[in-house]
């Protein structure tokens, strides 16, 4: 009987590590004849860690949120499905994956077209991702500042360890989530891609939603994305 669970076990592993991660689907049509974002990202798979021996390299959750210069409204403008809908394998909750995001998220007006089903996708598989969204008229023509938090589980080092009693513990989290961070002119459009800088990283344990600018611990989740572009088009 142990057996037989056991092999069923194994067999639903190697199922599932077989299985490749699913395809994005934009929660919106986006009018490319009015104002929109793009957001290029290109993964490296060469730093992406797998959870288990007989499952896939996990990929990295990330959220994207805009800021107005003026007025500070948030606004979400995408979250990986697991992390906005607070759905994991093994994990009733991961506050630690972007724990930045989660703060902004309590401070942001929500309506009717930034639920989180409006905001979410599934972790966008392949090489690059693209993900679009059209901005809204009451951001258009404005100086906002763009975050992008991206955490990759199990990409421990020296420093973040699973030995617990260390100051670098962090569970299965591996090293905490980095913001990236840059400035867009929402008035015109963008000759080029322009690529933003890492500021900072989150709670390693998810335990606030500061963001602290000490990476001096941090290897090779700088690299967690090979390439990031942003790129404002005005749809004119």
């Amino acid at each position: 009987m142990k057996r037989a669970m056991f092999c069923f076990g194994l067999t639903v592993l190697i199922m599932l590590g077989c299985t490749s991660a699913p395809e994005q689907k934009d929660n919106q049509k986006i009018d490319f004849s009015l104002p929109y974002l793009e957001f290029k990202f290109t993964y490296n798979y060469d730093v992406y860690q797998k959870p288990s021996f007989f499952m896939p390299k996990s990929l990295p959750t990330f959220a994207i949120w805009l800021k107005d210069k003026n007025s500070e409204t948030l606004k979400t403008i995408y979250v990986t499905g697991k992390a906005g809908k607070n759905k994991w394998i093994l994990a009733e909750a991961r506050p630690e994956s972007v724990p930045v995001w989660y703060g902004v998220r309590q401070k942001e007006k929500v309506d009717a077209n930034s639920g989180i089903d409006a905001i979410t996708g599934a972790t966008p598989s392949g090489e690059t991702a693209v993900i679009h969204w059209q901005v809204p008229p009451h951001f258009r023509n404005k100086q906002v500042v763009v975050f992008i938090e991206a955490n990759n589980s199990f990409d421990h080092n020296a420093y973040y360890t699973k030995q617990k009693g260390t100051i670098g513990y962090s569970a299965d989290n591996g090293q905490p989530s980095l913001i990236w961070r840059t400035e867009l002119d929402l008035s015109k459009t963008m000759d080029e891609n322009i690529s933003p800088e890492i500021i900072g990283h989150g709670s390693v344990l998810g335990e606030d939603h500061q963001i602290d600018p000490d990476i001096s611990k941090i290897t090779t989740a700088r690299d967690t994305f090979s390439y990031i572009g942003i790129r404002y088009v005005d749809g004119h």
